[in-house]
């Protein structure tokens, strides 16, 4: 049917909804970046997970039972991952922020057990799991940006108790401690 082997797993007309979208996205990409673009993608990629996540779609496991999108197999979305990560030029991703959509889609491949168990490489410059990139240092300055705004409401008053969930490359983490929050994180791989 297409180039995406996870579609498999779809009923045909939501896969076919998918490619109608997956078409426009690719358009999106292909052109210079412009916040007209960006928005166009944010609703395409918002139909996407409606069409993808609704009730009373259901997928074919491998042993052609019917399920939600939220209790099909981990390979299958791992596949789905995988695949859509390819299609995009990694510089488009970054253009767009489109890891952010597919980040979306990686975490519901995972789940906390076979998170601790991921391949894992952690460098000054990038974090990387199963050999995708998954951070990386041009987030520095919007992350730290995020903690600053945060923080700014909180100019003379007590500082808040912050709990984050992931450690990721301590960006965030480290700015909230450069502020002397009240600061724990919880992260599930015993590596990070």
């Amino acid at each position: 049917m297409s180039k995406f082997s996870f579609l498999e797993s779809f009923p045909e007309k939501e896969a076919t909804l998918f490619l109608n979208e997956w078409e426009k996205i690719m358009t999106t990409v292909s052109q210079p970046y412009s916040r007209e673009g960006h928005i166009n993608l944010i609703n395409r990629f918002n139909e996407i997970g409606h069409n993808l996540t609704k009730d009373e779609v259901r997928f074919l496991t491998e042993d052609g039972k019917r399920v939600k999108f939220s209790e099909l197999s981990r390979q299958y979305r791992r596949r789905m991952f995988q695949e859509l990560q390819q299609d995009i030029p990694y510089n488009k991703q970054i253009e767009f922020n489109i890891t952010e959509f597919l980040s979306r889609l990686w975490r519901e491949a995972y789940d906390a057990e076979s998170w601790s168990n991921t391949s894992i490489e952690l460098t000054e410059n990038r974090m990387t799991i199963e050999g995708y990139q998954v951070m990386d240092t041009w987030k520095i300055p919007i992350m730290r940006g995020m903690v600053d705004s945060c923080m700014a409401h909180y100019n003379g008053k007590t500082p808040p108790k912050v709990l984050e969930l992931g450690w990721g490359m301590g960006i965030s983490g480290m700015r909230f401690v450069e502020y002397g929050v009240d600061y724990t994180v919880v992260e599930a791989h015993a590596k990070i």
